[in-house]
């Protein structure tokens, strides 16, 4: 009984431990730009899961598992939709990614499932020929509407002079002693 267990078990620990060790990089990209933290998606616009392994894992093909915002993302039994992309692609350069030793994949979801603004997860599996996970990776990334704009100085700037130029120009208005403006 004991062998029969060790060498049931012996593969799922073997692969846990090939998952861990792997390099696996997931992101988010609209219309060729990536999505980050300085640079947010727009709702209602087609968005790319780029996956990336590093080539020696000989994967074949990655599994991408969409996550809408507020919902937990510890497991794919929360995602709204799943794809699976076989072709394999050179990474993009500038987003994190070993183009020299990485393979990429890439799903494209629609954008009618982008819905909603808030913080989407893309959770990326990646598989060998024996359809055995060798490794996941995930991603969160912001999607906002068209005409929220994010808090910037330079937002504060121009309240602060608009206001300034309104006063400056009462002041000197009021300076001319016309007897026809309010005081």
């Amino acid at each position: 009984m004991a062998i029969a267990l060790a060498v049931t078990v012996a593969p799922v620990f073997a692969q846990m431990a090939s998952a861990a060790e792997a390099n696996t990089k997931v992101r988010a990209f609209q219309n060729g730009v990536l999505i980050d933290s300085g640079n947010p998606g727009q709702i209602n616009t087609d968005t790319d899961c780029v996956g990336g392994i590093d080539t020696d894992e000989l994967a074949t093909y990655m599994i991408c598992y969409l996550i809408p915002p507020g919902v937990a993302n510890n497991d794919n039994s929360n995602a709204i939709a799943q794809l699976t992309a076989t072709a394999e692609e050179t990474c993009p350069a500038d987003a994190g990614f070993n183009v020299a030793e990485q393979t990429c994949y890439t799903a494209t979801f629609a954008a009618s499932l982008f819905d909603q603004q808030g913080d989407w997860h893309f959770h990326a599996e990646f598989y060998n020929a024996q359809d055995q996970l060798i490794a996941d990776g995930e991603q969160t990334f912001a999607n906002n509407s068209f005409f929220v704009l994010p808090e910037s100085p330079i937002g504060v700037a121009a309240l602060v002079v608009s206001s300034l130029a309104v006063l400056g120009g009462f002041m000197f208005l009021r300076s001319r002693n016309h007897t026809n403006l309010p005081l």
